[in-house]
């Protein structure tokens, strides 16, 4: 969200002049969801606002209606799969139907547009969908959820933003909750032959390519 300032008039409060503006709340570039406040004087250098009455859409993210059937690939050639309730990557000769996993897409009024797309990734295990899922232990693990159509909320533990790398052909997905940490492999300390799915810090400069990942199409 951004703001622009419209100066709607001038008066005056005993001696003092006050500008009566009006502040849009911008969503994207489009009116669309915008909310106003006005402003009505200024006391002690502080600004005071009030609200006016307008219908706004809350919802942070809504299903797009887009979802991409993929295969994710680390950047050591080692496949996700979920296996024993854990998601992890392996070499893998050839790829069966438990590398499958779908990006559902989202639409947010986030301010970096197509730069970074809402999304969550999940694999259908038994007939549920397996969700990725991450905690405060940096941790991603699978849980059981129908895919929600509205969240309210600006963050959510499945939400995670995908970015595109066009130079290495590979993605980031940043957590929604977690600022400047990724999905990434690092390697299992009970199997050394597999890498496990993680969040990793990451700042904005910085090339971790534990952190980029590839998303392989898969024609329906």
């Amino acid at each position: 969200m951004y703001a622009y300032l419209f100066l709607s008039s001038i008066g005056e409060q005993g001696k003092e002049k006050v500008a009566f503006i009006k502040v849009y709340l911008m969503a994207t570039g489009c009116a669309t969801g915008c909310a106003s406040v006005t402003f009505i004087g200024t006391c002690s250098n502080g600004f005071y606002f009030a609200t006016d009455d307008t219908d706004v859409d809350e919802d942070a993210f809504r299903d797009s209606n887009k979802c991409q059937k993929c295969l994710i690939r680390s950047k050591d050639n080692k496949f996700l799969l979920l296996d024993e309730g854990k998601f992890q990557a392996q070499n893998l000769a050839t790829t069966d139907s438990g590398c499958m996993f779908n990006i559902q897409m989202y639409k947010s009024n986030d301010l970096w547009g197509d730069k970074r797309k809402p999304v969550m990734l999940y694999a259908n295990k038994d007939g549920k969908k397996m969700v990725a899922c991450c905690n405060e232990k940096d941790e991603i693990y699978p849980m059981e959820m129908p895919l929600p159509t509205d969240i309210v909320e600006s963050s959510h533990k499945a939400v995670f933003y995908l970015i595109d790398l066009p130079a290495s052909k590979t993605f980031l997905f940043e957590s929604s909750v977690y600022q400047h940490k990724f999905l990434g492999f690092e390697p299992d300390e009970h199997k050394p032959s597999l890498s496990k799915l993680v969040l990793l810090q990451k700042n904005s400069d910085e090339v971790v390519d534990s952190c980029e990942i590839t998303v392989m199409d898969i024609k329906s």
